[in-house]
C-alpha cells in the first residue's frame, strides 16, 4: 500500500484513516491499493498486480471487494474519530482505478455498535482455519446477513449438501454437511465452521465488488465483535463454473462473489504483541491482514 499526500493540518488524521485501511483483509495476499490525500479529500485506488493484466480497468472483482473492505475500515475510523465522511464511488470516469473518495463530513459521535467494531479492527489476529466449539446463535447469523444488507449486498447460508461438496473441493478442504455424522479432515483439536456462507450482490460490476467489499468488511467486524471467526475463500473467480453451480443457492439468482466460512472462534492465548499494544494508532500502523475474533463464541449482548 502506498501514501501519497501533501502536508497540511490534517495529515494525522489521514494517516489514522490509511493505517485503519491497512487492516482490511485482502484477497490477493498483498493490498492492491493505495491512497491519496490532497485537502480535505482522500481518494482510493487500485494497485496493479506487477505483471498481472486484468480484464477490466479497475482490476478485477478481487481486487476491488479487497478495496471494498479498505474503504468500509476508512470509513470506520472516521466515524470512530466522530465525523460522517462523505463517500462517493468512482468519483471519476476518466480514472476507472480510482474506486472513492472519501471527504470529512459533520461531526456526529459514533454509536455503541459503531465504537464495537472498531475496538475489534484494533485487536484482530491473522486468521486461519481454525473454529472452537459451539454454534453461532440464530440471531447473530441473522445480524450478519443484516450488516450485509446496509452495505447493498447479501449473504445467505449454504445448506445443500451437493453444493458444500463442491465447495469443499475447490477450497481443498473438506468437511461434513450440516448434520453428518463422522469425522471431518479438518485438525482433530480445533471444531469444523459452523456454517458456510455465500456474499453475493444483485449484479456484477465494479460498483457491486465495491459494496461487496463493504459488506464483507462489515460482516466480519461485527461477526468479530461477537466473537465470531471467519475464513475467506476468493476461489469462485478461478472457477466459474463453481459460481454457475451456486446459483441456485442465492435468492433471486444473484451473483456469488465470495464463500465465507463462519464459526465460533477458539480461545488461544493473547499475541505478546497484543499484550504489549500501545495508543491505537501506534497498534493500527503494526497490523495489516483479515479480521478474527480470538475468543470464545457467545450470544450478542442486547443494544
Amino acid at each position: 500500500m502506498t501514501l501519497t499526500a501533501p502536508r497540511a493540518p490534517t495529515d494525522h488524521a489521514f494517516l489514522y484513516l490509511v493505517r485503519a485501511a491497512a487492516t482490511a483483509p485482502s484477497l490477493r495476499g498483498a493490498q492492491p491499493w493505495h491512497l491519496t490525500s490532497q485537502g480535505h479529500e482522500l481518494r482510493l485506488y487500485t494497485t496493479p498486480a506487477p505483471g498481472r493484466a486484468d480484464d477490466v480497468p479497475c482490476g478485477g472483482p478481487k481486487t476491488v471487494i479487497s478495496c471494498g473492505a479498505a474503504l468500509f475500515h476508512t470509513r470506520l475510523a472516521m466515524r470512530h474519530l466522530g465525523f460522517r465522511g462523505h463517500i462517493r464511488s468512482f468519483p471519476d470516469p476518466a480514472q476507472p482505478t480510482c474506486l472513492a473518495s472519501v471527504r470529512w463530513g459533520p461531526y456526529d459521535p459514533p454509536s455503541e455498535h459503531e465504537e464495537a467494531m472498531y475496538r475489534a479492527l484494533l485487536h484482530h489476529h491473522a486468521f486461519g482455519a481454525l473454529f472452537g466449539p459451539g454454534h453461532l446463535p440464530a440471531a447473530l447469523v441473522e445480524e450478519l446477513r443484516q450488516q450485509a444488507l446496509r452495505e447493498g449486498a447479501g449473504l445467505c447460508q449454504v445448506d445443500d449438501p451437493a453444493a458444500l461438496r463442491r465447495i469443499s473441493e475447490a477450497i481443498h478442504t473438506p468437511w461434513s454437511a450440516p448434520g453428518a455424522r463422522g469425522p471431518t479432515a479438518l485438525r482433530p483439536q480445533f471444531a469444523p465452521p459452523d456454517l458456510t456462507a455465500l456474499l453475493f450482490t444483485r449484479r456484477d460490476r465494479a460498483e457491486d465488488w465495491l459494496r461487496a467489499g463493504q459488506a464483507l468488511g462489515r460482516v466480519l467486524l461485527h461477526g468479530a465483535a461477537h466473537d465470531v471467526a471467519a475464513v475467506l475463500h476468493p476461489q469462485l473467480f478461478e472457477l466459474p463454473g463453481l459460481r454457475a453451480q451456486l446459483h441456485h443457492q442465492i435468492p433471486l439468482r444473484a451473483h456469488p462473489q465470495l464463500v465465507l466460512r463462519l464459526g465460533c472462534a477458539p480461545q488461544p492465548s493473547p499475541a505478546p504483541e497484543d499484550r504489549e499494544a500501545g495508543s491505537g494508532a501506534e497498534h493500527l500502523a503494526r497490523h495489516s491482514g483479515p479480521v478474527r475474533a480470538d475468543r470464545p463464541c457467545r450470544r450478542p449482548a442486547a443494544r
